[in-house]
């Protein structure tokens, strides 16, 4: 087998349907592109042992690293609907996300008096919602996230037929829709209170008022405080501590609700909203 060749040699192999990942780690850029030329190799020939064909011009690598260097600019790349860059900002892919959503204004603007009320909203999340929703636990926590929620405003304003200026809080809260923010926030809530995302399981046992929320990992640079690791523990330790016991199709419910209450513009509105008081509380059923 291929993951029996490619572990042999300090190499990881993902595979997801027809798509085949290979990760190799080095510190050296030298002994690394080796090791990138000598993996591929051995796919290639794992390939035509067993009949297959190896499409060179879909072959895609990348080096992943925060230096600086032309020796490290290496293209964006695309994995099963992702463009990864090489310091995984998330902007190349934000951008292609803005991009798609931009076309579908266009086909909401057009809809608009041409279908019922409820057809049109069945559309925005069809076409739009589900576009921006796609992975957004991945991305949902980088800066550019900013870019989409300046066109879902415009989409929730063509959904509404409001004006071009109109201030969009109460739309969102009329239309029980999330904005970008708060869809990243219930899917991190949501994967974390399920186990999908690692959890420190160490507390503290001093007597404060925090003894018994989750230690975040330590973490040095912004941008892994933004990442997968860290951003859901610390949205789930937001929450009030008796939600962690609560049935988990009790607490989508509630965290829903308390979300499409009070669209947040950022998650720094969210971290200094008060959550206890909002609806999101203990279980008395």
């Amino acid at each position: 087998m291929i993951n029996d060749v490619a572990l042999s040699r300090n190499r990881t192999v993902v595979c997801y349907a027809d798509d085949t990942s290979l990760l190799d780690i080095n510190g050296d850029l030298a002994d690394l592109h080796e090791l990138m030329q000598a993996s591929e190799g051995t796919v290639a020939d794992w390939f035509r042992a067993n009949r297959f064909l190896l499409n060179s011009k879909k072959t895609q690598s990348i080096v992943f690293s925060l230096k600086n260097g032309d020796q490290f600019n290496f293209p964006s790349v695309k994995l099963l609907g992702f463009t990864m860059d090489r310091k995984l900002a998330w902007g190349d892919h934000i951008q292609g996300v803005c991009c798609r959503l931009n076309r579908v204004l266009f086909l909401l603007r057009s809809l608009r008096g041409c279908i019922p009320g409820a057809h049109h909203r069945m559309c925005y999340f069809a076409f739009f919602h589900s576009v921006m929703a796609y992975g957004i636990t991945l991305w949902g926590g980088a800066a550019e996230v900013k870019r989409i929620l300046l066109v879902q405003k415009k989409a929730i304003r063509i959904l509404c037929g409001a004006d071009y200026l109109a201030n969009c809080k109460p739309l969102f809260v009329r239309e029980h829709i999330m904005t970008v923010f708060n869809l990243y926030i219930y899917r991190s809530a949501i994967a974390a209170f399920r186990g999908l995302v690692a959890l420190p399981t160490d507390f503290h046992r001093h007597d404060t008022r925090n003894r018994h929320r989750l230690n975040l990992p330590y973490c040095r640079l912004g941008r892994t405080q933004n990442s997968l690791a860290y951003q859901p523990v610390r949205i789930l330790n937001k929450l009030p501590i008796s939600a962690r016991g609560l049935p988990e199709v009790v607490l989508r419910r509630r965290l829903r609700t308390f979300l499409h209450e009070n669209p947040f513009y950022s998650l720094r509105e969210f971290f200094e909203c008060d959550t206890a008081t909002n609806g999101v509380q203990e279980y008395s059923g």
